[in-house]
């Protein structure tokens, strides 16, 4: 049997999108990946309240001490590298990162009324009403 994919959802804000995503993976909509990680740019986002609620690991990242914005992104990466992460949802996370950062593990998510879509290079590829799930990038799908 294939291991679930490990999840990071970056956030910045209140956190409905993750609720969404914890929601799902609970449920069993969500069933090749697991949510292993939240970070925020942002200490008093709300979202990290959701995710420690959850049991869901949390880093916080503040732009604004680093000196630019790559060293910023390379602190982010490597926390994500350290806990063996397969998967990078930006949920809401108000920050614009470089075309380098993480190529082929960033998928962004978008919430609509039937449910939550997630996109990949401007590709749908997850149909909103039944969250069927497939990362574009190497092929591997999440849910189907």
């Amino acid at each position: 049997m294939l291991s679930k994919a490990k999840i990071c959802v970056l956030v910045s804000g209140g956190g409905t999108n993750l609720g969404a995503l914890i929601a799902a993976e609970r449920e069993g909509i969500i069933k090749s990946g697991t949510i292993s990680l939240v970070i925020s740019n942002r200490p008093d986002a709300y979202a990290l309240t959701r995710a420690m609620e959850a049991g869901i690991p949390t880093a916080v990242f503040e732009k604004k001490k680093y000196s630019d914005a790559l060293a910023f992104e390379a602190d982010v990466m490597d926390k994500i590298d350290k806990e063996g992460i397969d998967l990078i949802v930006l949920a809401g996370f108000m920050n614009i990162l470089s075309a380098d950062f993480a190529p082929g593990q960033v998928s962004s998510v978008a919430l609509a009324e039937a449910g939550v879509g997630l996109a990949v290079d401007d590709k749908v590829v997850a149909l909103i009403a039944d969250f069927a799930v497939e990362l574009a990038v190497h092929g591997v799908i999440l849910e189907q």
